[in-house]
């Protein structure tokens, strides 16, 4: 038995250094920022003198598909600065004709992979960790996320700048102006050396071809900035007041079924204000999240719970800082001492209101710290409610941190009687330690306390990964007691000991894959969950990936058998099925297929077979995207799932979810989207419509129209609102 091991893990091994995973270089590209004076003009168009005069930063390597060598089309790209602004304009070749340029749509924070763009990284504090980073597609659209030691993100930062471009047939060109109050960096000191960490990562998406200037392994992310090459000839104002703030006016109406309608005004507003090129202060008071995106309903078969993600900007910024915890790469267990989502949001997913709140965040090359302070106001099942958040991590060395967390919920009394005030606790240390540019391990130790009878209980998780350009391997282990209760966190399950094993390969090149596969990523992802209580298994899935490709232009091609074993202590009801407690294994099937996302119509499909429990279940997902042009798109989806003979009574029965999304743009700043759902389960039906006006950067109008359905004994109810949202930013 020990032959053919060690024959597949030489093997393994020899694979992986099909790609290599080279170090950063000690000599670095550089390009130098030129000084103007002459007023620029923002309109995509370069033609004023000092464009012509600066250096130009080219040059670009590929990344992918063929690691190393030059990149098929040009990418020229320079920069300057005044007093107000840093400016950056780039061209970038190409012979597609100008309606072949793909962007799919026109939303801020667009999927970057759907889209021809170029990416702007910048480290202002050269700590060769961190980013600022600024993606521009060819019509204009901007995505902007903070990027911390390449493995956090936060993804709903928005930045003031601005951008405008220029579409031609022999490629497209951007013109960008950041004010320096947006950006982050160090100040000039009087004598020595002065740059910035820069990286530059374009994608041709038509050919799939992504490039840098400053080249990174095709196994690593390209926002790496240990591998970012140097801007120097900056001379950056001192940081000044540095305040910004946006209120908001905001008006509702309701109406129910029974006819009750209701209307209310509020305001309010935030402030964000840069204590130091390091150090932020946010306050908000009547906070309000009118204008989030609405949760997309799923039919849940599991037997936990299903994690929606935050959506709410306030909680979104700076919301890597606060949350360690487990994010499984290969499995469903999530640990996380603290999640946003638990202030602000009943059981439910309504709205709780918020008073207001501050946050405290020091960003730097030694350490990070932060703190946020929440009050929850008062509803009619629920108390008042303080929230408390501290977190403090220390850089060590380059690309490893230690860190901690401490949470605490102070919830008031009731006004019903038997109704005490509770406080509860959570605390945390993690830690991430990178060995060279391949190993990594990630860890974590939480508990949790408070008043509540039976709230003190341990997490633990550990996991340890290898990266390398044809290979990725996993092996984690995860402890949730059954009193683990992060009351301003997030947990799946408990009660649980989870191992998570699993590797996949990455095979490209091969003589016997065909022309239009770029790679062939087969493997095996294992769950196994035992009872931390009794050591019985629980649960365990084996997922054996047999197909696993991308296309030369991005599609996927996935299909894969999953084993599981499932042991029931007691019964519980998947969509109104009951399933009896007992032991059971079944076999199921899986096939995944997707065309390229950046074409003007597009497909993502899943179909699965196999055994479910006692019975058999047979499924179906379908969505497509038509985007004629970046102004349109329609995205309809549909979901069934045909359960035979499930449950103690042997149930048959399909349970489907149909939705329709889409999108009108007159340009980047003015847009109207809309998404309905349909479930045939309990007849729910959901309608949200969004006008959205970017009146001046970051300045908004919001008009916002939200209905839902459902059944409520035996009779159908609705509730309609509508939504008129104002706001208005002003940056000193």
């Amino acid at each position: 038995m020990k032959t053919p091991l060690l024959v597949l893990l030489l093997s393994l091994a020899a694979a992986a250094q099909a790609q290599p995973v080279f170090p950063p270089p000690a000599l670095k590209p550089r390009v130098a920022a030129s000084p103007t004076t002459q007023p620029l003009r923002l309109d995509g168009v370069l033609d004023e003198p000092a464009w012509a005069a600066a250096e130009v930063a080219g040059r670009f390597t590929q990344l992918d598909p063929s690691q190393g060598e030059a990149a098929s089309f040009a990418t020229e790209v320079r920069l300057l600065y005044d007093a107000r602004f840093l400016y950056l304009g780039a061209v970038c070749h190409d012979t597609l004709r100008r309606q072949l340029l793909r962007a799919p749509d026109l939303r801020r924070d667009f999927a970057l992979l759907d889209h021809d763009f170029l990416l702007i990284c910048l480290d202002g504090f050269r700590d060769e960790r961190n980013a600022m980073t600024f993606a521009i597609n060819p019509y204009g659209a901007q995505r902007d996320v903070l990027l911390f030691d390449a493995k956090l993100a936060d993804v709903d930062w928005d930045a003031l700048w601005q951008v405008r471009t220029q579409r031609s047939d022999s490629g497209w060109v951007a013109e960008v102006a950041i004010p320096w109050e947006t950006l982050r960096y160090a100040p000039r000191p009087a004598t020595g050396d002065y740059a910035w960490g820069l990286n530059l990562i374009r994608l041709r998406r038509a050919s799939n071809e992504k490039s840098s200037w400053a080249p990174v392994p095709r196994a690593l992310s390209p926002a790496r900035m240990d591998y970012a090459g140097l801007l120097t000839g900056l001379q950056p104002p001192a940081p000044g007041l540095n305040l910004r703030l946006q209120p908001y006016t905001l008006v509702t109406m309701d109406q129910s079924s029974s006819g009750t309608r209701r209307t209310g005004i509020k305001a309010g507003g935030e402030a964000k204000w840069a204590l130091s090129p390091e150090t932020v202060l946010d306050l908000t008071v009547n906070t309000d999240f009118a204008q989030a995106d609405a949760d997309r309903k799923i039919n849940n078969l599991s037997r936990f719970s299903v994690f929606f993600p935050e959506r709410r900007q306030f909680f979104l910024e700076n919301a890597s800082l606060f949350s360690p915890g487990l994010v499984p790469k290969g499995g469903s267990l999530r640990v996380l001492p603290f999640f946003s989502r638990a202030i602000g949001m009943a059981g439910s997913g309504q709205p709780l209101d918020l008073s207001g709140g501050a946050r405290l965040v020091h960003r730097a090359a030694r350490r990070n710290f932060g703190g946020l302070a929440v009050h929850q106001r008062a509803a009619e099942s629920q108390p008042a409610t303080m929230f408390y958040v501290g977190r403090y991590s220390q850089n060590l060395r380059a690309q490893n941190n230690l860190g901690g967390l401490f949470t605490l919920r102070r919830q008031s009394a009731g006004a019903e009687p038997g109704q005490p005030a509770q406080t509860g606790f959570t605390g945390a240390v993690d830690g991430f330690f990178r060995f060279g540019a391949r190993v990594s391990w990630s860890t974590m130790l939480s508990a949790t306390g408070g008043t509540r009878p039976g709230a003190g209980g341990l997490a633990a998780y550990s996991e340890l990964r290898y990266d390398a350009g044809s290979l990725a391997v996993w092996w984690s282990q995860a402890l949730v007691t059954r009193a683990y209760m992060p009351e301003a966190g997030f947990v799946s399950r408990r009660d649980v000991l989870a191992t998570t094993p699993g590797f996949y390969l990455i095979l490209r090149g091969k003589p016997w894959l065909p022309a239009w596969l770029r790679s062939y990523e087969p493997g095996i992802s294992n769950e196994y969950y035992h009872s931390a209580t009794t050591g019985r298994l629980l649960e365990s899935s084996n997922r054996f990936f047999l197909l696993d490709g991308i296309t030369q232009r991005g599609g996927i091609l996935r299909y894969y058998l999953n084993r599981v074993v499932q042991q029931l202590d007691e019964a519980f009801q998947p969509l109104g099925l009951r399933i009896a407690p007992g032991r059971y294994t079944y076999l199921s099937q899986h096939l995944e297929a997707g065309s390229d996302a950046s074409r003007r119509l597009s497909y993502l499909a899943a179909l699965s077979s196999g055994g479910y429990y006692n019975g058999r279940l047979h499924s179906l997902s379908l969505s497509a995207r038509l985007a004629p042009s970046p102004h349109f798109c329609l995205q309809p989806s549909y979901a069934l799932n045909d359960f035979r003979g499930v449950g103690a009574e042997a149930v048959s029965r399909r349970v489907a979810l149909y939705g329709v999304e889409s999108r009108l743009a007159l340009n980047p700043r003015l847009q109207l989207s809309a998404f309905y759902q349909r479930n045939s389960h309990d007849a729910s039906q959901q309608l949200n419509l969004r006008l959205a006006w970017e009146y001046q950067p970051l300045s908004f109008v919001y008009l916002v129209f939200n209905q839902q359905g459902y059944q409520a004994t035996g009779e159908p109810s609705t509730e309609r609102g509508l939504i008129a949202k104002a706001s208005f930013l002003k940056q000193f």
